[in-house]
Formats: C-alpha cells, sequence, structure tokens
C-alpha cells in the first residue's frame, strides 16, 4: 500500500542507470513514537519541518483506541491553512498516513 501511494503521488526519482527498476526506501533510524495516557497533554500544533524532519517525511497514526474530540491527533488540511481538524477513528489499528512535515 505504501508503496503504491509513493509511486502514485511520484516520490522516486528515476534515473537512467540500469540501477533504476531499484528503489532505495529511507526511514527514520530511531522513529518518534508517543503513547499518551488519559490526563496527559501531549505536544501542541506543529509541523514536523520546523523540528527538523525531511520534507519527505510521511506520518503514520495508529491509535489503539478509537479517537474523537481531545483524544484525536489535529492536522491541518493544508500546508499554513492552521484550520486543525481532529483525525478520528472508530476502531482499533485503524490509522492515517498524513504529510506531518508541512501539516
Amino acid at each position: 500500500l505504501l508503496h503504491s501511494l509513493a509511486m502514485v503521488q511520484k516520490m522516486f526519482i528515476e534515473n537512467e542507470t540500469s540501477e533504476s527498476s531499484k528503489i532505495c526506501y529511507r526511514y527514520q533510524a530511531f522513529p518518534c513514537l508517543r503513547v499518551i495516557r488519559p490526563g496527559e497533554f501531549s505536544i501542541g500544533p506543529h509541523c514536523d519541518l520546523a523540528d527538523g524532519h525531511s520534507m519527505g517525511n510521511i506520518n503514520f497514526h495508529i491509535p489503539l483506541t478509537p479517537t474523537f474530540g481531545t483524544n484525536a491527533l489535529y492536522t491541518e488540511s493544508h500546508p499554513g491553512r492552521e484550520d486543525w481538524h481532529a483525525l478520528k477513528t472508530k476502531s482499533v489499528g485503524l490509522g492515517f498516513s498524513f504529510d506531518g512535515a508541512r501539516c
């Protein structure tokens, strides 16, 4: 799924060498994992680019419980709009991939 999403969004650079059929994935050596317990506060609205992450950073949000209201992750619909909206889920394990570097 992630590979096909990346191909559709043309995230890979094709070159003219014999290695062009190979795709190199890069990932964060020490991924950031946040576990927020009930009653705790996480970090406020931000874009990961401001924290030094690369422009090609893709975020994955896979909640362990249903999310809604104040227990949801909020993101912008487009970079800079500041129209924060909740990423709501009803089922455990269903999640989102999104451009957290800019939104």
